[in-house]
């Protein structure tokens, strides 16, 4: 009899143990958008991916220099990987332009404003940057000046292409950025804009750096919806998902990552190329089809 009572009293304790658990986990969840943020984005990226199709499209050989000087062919930094195993080289100059007094990557400026735009319209909030481009010297004092060095050393940057933007709202900068909805929607849809959030939670194996959902990266369209709904790094993306030599469909696009050969593949028929050396040796094809194809 006693045996009974004893069980059954445990079995209430560790129920009322598990309810009081199950309603501090809700309120905190309740309290804190950002930490709910992430368990809805890890929810969010076993639920929906992207697919891009591997394709054999008629391919003709052009030489690296024929390729540069070819109509509707652009070259472009965007899909540099940048990190402390594939640094900067030195004699590198990037593409800046300068709106509202800060300097970035020229190709940033139009995807930022419209994303600015967004934000405005949907929250009543501007989206301000906190910190961009930064010439070899100003990353050398930041790293130098840093507690523990958490700043990346010179040529590791991604601030000194000017591709990669810290933004915030008033009242939440750094790691509170997702604590607004603001924030929480600028890391769920930048993609859309052409942007990743390019250390993401959990990563930090792969890319060196901890979670810095305010560091946003510009790669471009398509390559920031492959990215982001496939819950992929750059680093992932570029070495893993992009296989060399293979075509990918996407969104009525096609991609190649080739090495950067005196020859390179290209479609026979496109709109446009988009070449955009990825500082690993290869360089990556962002196809546009040609009209009527």
């Amino acid at each position: 009899m006693k045996k009974r009572r004893f069980v059954r009293r445990l079995i209430l304790i560790s129920a009322v143990f598990l309810a009081a658990l199950v309603l501090m986990g809700t309120v905190f969840l309740a309290t804190r958008g950002d930490y709910r943020f992430i368990l809805e984005q890890k929810w969010y990226s076993l639920t929906h991916s992207a697919k891009a199709e591997s394709v054999q499209p008629p391919t003709r050989n052009v030489s690296w220099d024929a390729l540069k000087t070819m109509p509707n062919v652009t070259l472009s930094d965007a899909l540099m990987l940048i990190n402390e195993s594939h640094l900067i080289d030195d004699a590198y100059q990037p593409d800046l332009t300068t709106y509202k007094n800060t300097v970035f990557a020229a190709s940033v400026l139009e995807p930022y404003c419209q994303l600015v735009e967004t934000v405005r319209e949907k929250f009543d909030l501007p989206l301000y940057i906190r910190s961009s481009y930064r010439s070899a010297e100003e990353q050398q004092e930041i790293y130098q000046d840093s507690a523990a060095n958490v700043a990346a050393v010179v040529g590791a940057s991604e601030h000194q292409t000017g591709l990669a933007l810290d933004v915030f709202v008033p009242g939440y900068a750094g790691s509170s950025f997702p604590k607004c909805e603001a924030g929480r929607f600028v890391n769920r849809y930048c993609y859309e804009y052409g942007f990743i959030i390019r250390y993401p939670h959990g990563k930090s194996d792969i890319t060196g750096i901890t979670y810095e959902p305010w560091h946003l990266r510009y790669v471009g369209a398509p390559h920031a919806e492959l990215i982001t709904l496939n819950s992929l790094t750059l680093e992932e993306y570029i070495t893993e998902f992009l296989k060399p030599d293979v075509f990918y469909s996407f969104h009525g696009y096609l991609i190649c990552r080739t090495a950067m050969d005196e020859t390179i593949p290209i479609p026979e028929t496109y709109g446009s190329i988009v070449v955009s050396p990825d500082n690993t040796g290869y360089v990556i094809l962002t196809v546009s089809p040609s009209v009527g194809s």
